[in-house]
């Protein structure tokens, strides 16, 4: 039997997938996810496959968003394949942060990870002229080695993992396909609206190259391919060098920010350092910023002045220097609020800007032992405290204000109007996780701590 080309490429990058339970296709509905669809379901009546499954995600950002919808249901039904529908519901402040873009993406795979279980693979329509595009896109970025290389044929995703079997197939070989099978497709007139980056490359900037270099998607698509083999390499060695970097950024006893030793960091050249960022940022999920941003995250972050606390903004985080701490410090929208009294002997636990304190009793012997008033007590801020008080700190022989207690806990300075402070009227009781006032330090009576936790 005679296989198309088409098909033959897809079943062989998809073999050692079958073992798998589901293969779920992200279907839009579009060109590429159709003649995927249509394809993976004349495999599956042919071979032994996992069960087939579509997931359609309404972004509802067109006027059409619910006619493309039906129309996936429809084209579903006539294939005999289970549909899965879901409204996405993108927030404003992403798309202001990131774009349309990205932040559609960035839903698109909070759903992926939504309905995939463990033994599933999410299957994407993804071709050869996307790799072309995403190549030239991240080049005029101004992104990285690992950006360079393109798509990733395969990459895990969380408990399940992602293949795209169509990138060594064109747009051209997928139309074709279309049209000789008599697949029907959606056609979105965003694709064609220029203002958008891929868009404009897609059909301003290919165009004319291919005019001039007709095998230019195939010459870029097998240099997305070699980079990204060489960035593999290279990123192996880095993954090393990053894990010798990395801290876990705690404060009262609260893991805080994710972030990399200074003194560690600048033991190498200039190169990694730039590739050490940037595996730090996608392992925390943060889009790779451009070579310039990462430049200045050196120059201007890590290379200030110790005394100095400067910022970064990147996406929806800033990095920020502390000490011998490059830390990633998620944009903090909380307000801060006024003093908030707290019944704690009826109500143990108190949640205040996105903070859980809880009072638990304590048996082991600790300088951060509480003996507290049997009376409701308030939950006070730095700034509602005047700045001229000075506080007397259990184990110490001299009271200090709040701004000198402040730098020797090694509070860094955007967390010093955060940290929550308990006092018993006028008198401060404790930070927290950081220290305990003289007068209220726990001895031989009841002993209680007060624990915080991130909500």
């Amino acid at each position: 039997m005679t296989i198309d080309p088409l098909i033959e490429e897809i079943l062989d990058n998809l073999q050692p997938y079958m073992h798998l339970n589901r293969w779920v296709v992200a279907f839009s509905g579009g060109a590429d996810s159709s003649v995927l669809l249509s394809a993976l379901a004349r495999i599956n009546k042919e071979f032994a496959t996992p069960k087939l499954v579509a997931l359609h995600i309404n972004h509802g950002l067109q006027q059409q968003a619910i006619d493309w919808e039906n129309d996936c249901s429809r084209i579903c039904q006539s294939l005999n394949i289970d549909l899965i529908i879901d409204k996405a519901n993108i927030d404003l402040n992403q798309i202001k942060l990131y774009g349309v873009e990205q932040a559609a993406r960035d839903y698109r795979y909070q759903i992926f990870n939504k309905y995939l279980q463990a033994n599933d693979c999410l299957i994407q329509g993804h071709h050869k002229n996307d790799q072309a595009e995403t190549m030239l896109l991240r080049l005029c970025r101004g992104t990285g080695l690992d950006g360079l290389s393109g798509i990733p044929k395969t990459r895990k995703l969380n408990s399940s993992c992602l293949i795209r079997p169509m990138l060594n197939i064109s747009r051209t070989q997928i139309i074709n396909y279309a049209k000789q099978n008599n697949i029907c497709y959606i056609n979105d007139p965003s694709n064609d609206d220029t203002k958008f980056s891929r868009n404009f490359i897609r059909h301003e900037i290919l165009p004319k190259l291919e005019s001039k270099w007709p095998k230019i998607i195939d010459r870029l698509s097998a240099t997305a391919t070699e980079i990204g083999e060489v960035a593999d390499f290279i990123m192996e060695n880095v993954a090393q060098k990053l894990q010798y970097c990395k801290i876990n950024y705690q404060l009262c006893g609260v893991s805080l920010y994710s972030g990399l030793s200074i003194t560690k960091f600048n033991e190498f050249e200039l190169e990694e350092q730039r590739r050490i960022i940037r595996l730090w940022l996608k392992e925390n999920k943060v889009l790779s910023p451009s070579r310039d941003v990462v430049n200045k995250i050196i120059t201007e972050v890590i290379n200030s002045n110790i005394d100095a606390s400067p910022k970064i903004k990147v996406a929806n985080y800033f990095i920020r220097r502390y000490l011998d701490s490059l830390l990633l410090v998620a944009i903090d929208h909380t307000t801060i609020v006024t003093d908030v009294h707290w019944d704690w002997q009826n109500k143990p636990s108190k949640t205040i800007n996105n903070i859980m304190l809880t009072m638990v009793a304590s048996s082991a012997t600790s300088n951060l032992n509480i003996n507290l008033p049997a009376r409701s007590i308030v939950i006070k801020f730095r700034h509602t405290i005047d700045p001229k008080l000075k506080f007397s700190i259990a184990g110490r022989n001299c009271s200090k204000k709040l701004k000198q207690l402040m730098q020797e806990y090694n509070v860094p300075p955007w967390l010093r109007d955060r940290i929550p402070l308990l006092f018993d009227g006028d008198e401060m009781i404790a930070a927290p996780g950081l220290w305990v006032c003289d007068k209220y330090q726990a001895k031989k009576q009841q002993k209680h701590q007060c624990k915080l936790v991130l909500v």
